[in-house]
C-alpha cells in the first residue's frame, strides 16, 4: 500500500489506523492527532512536505508493534495493522493540523536562511550587492536579495519566505537608522 492509499484511508476512517511498517505500527494525519492529543501519548511527531501526496504536508508517528495491546488494549488488528474507532472534533483536529504545518514551514525557512547566512558569510568578499538609497539612507543589498526581488512574484513563493525577506530588509533598514542617529 503506498502512502497515498494509507493517506485516503485515514482521512475516511473516523478514528486511528496504525500501518505496520517493519517493527512499528505508524499512524498518518488524523490517526498521529488522536494518539498523541487525545490520547495524551508523548509520540515524536515527523512533519514533512510529500511530493508523491502532491506536495501536501503529512504527519506521522509511530509506536512499536509489540506495544499495540498496552497502548490501545481496545484496537482490532487487519491485514495492513490495526485499527480504532473514535470521535473526535473534526475543527480542533483541523487547527492542530495547521499548526503543525506552520510550525514546521517556519523551521524550515529559519533552516534554510541560517544556512544561506553561512554560504553568504563564506562567498562575501566575492559577492556582488547594490546599494539602495532609501528614504534618506543607504541600504546594502547582497546579491541573493537582488536575485530575490528580480524573480519574485506574487504567490511565487511561500508566505514565510516573504515575510522573512521582508523582515531582514527591515532590519537593515532600522540599523541604518540607529547609525544615522547616534
Amino acid at each position: 500500500m503506498n502512502i497515498s492509499e494509507k493517506l485516503n484511508l485515514q482521512h475516511q476512517f473516523k478514528g486511528i489506523l496504525l500501518f505496520k511498517e517493519g517493527v512499528f505500527l505508524r499512524s498518518y494525519n488524523q490517526g498521529a492527532y488522536v494518539l498523541t492529543q487525545l490520547f495524551g501519548y508523548a509520540l515524536k511527531l515527523q512533519t514533512a512536505r510529500l511530493k508523491k501526496y502532491q506536495n501536501r504536508w503529512v504527519i506521522a508517528c509511530a509506536f512499536p508493534l509489540n506495544k499495540l495491546s498496552e497502548r490501545l488494549p481496545e484496537a482490532v488488528l487487519t491485514d495492513f495493522g490495526a485499527k480504532l474507532e473514535c470521535t473526535y472534533q473534526i475543527d480542533d483536529y483541523q487547527q492542530w493540523y495547521e499548526r503543525r504545518c506552520r510550525e514546521e514551514s517556519r523551521a524550515k525557512v529559519k533552516a534554510k536562511a541560517s544556512n544561506e547566512s553561512l554560504q553568504t558569510n563564506e562567498k562575501q568578499a566575492s559577492e556582488q550587492s547594490a546599494v539602495v538609497y532609501l528614504n534618506n539612507n543607504y541600504v546594502k543589498l547582497t546579491s541573493q536579495q537582488i536575485a530575490y526581488l528580480r524573480s519574485w512574484q506574487s504567490g511565487a513563493y511561500p508566505i514565510d519566505v516573504d515575510r522573512c525577506f521582508i523582515e531582514s530588509l527591515k532590519n537593515k533598514i532600522l540599523a541604518g537608522l540607529s547609525k544615522i542617529n547616534s
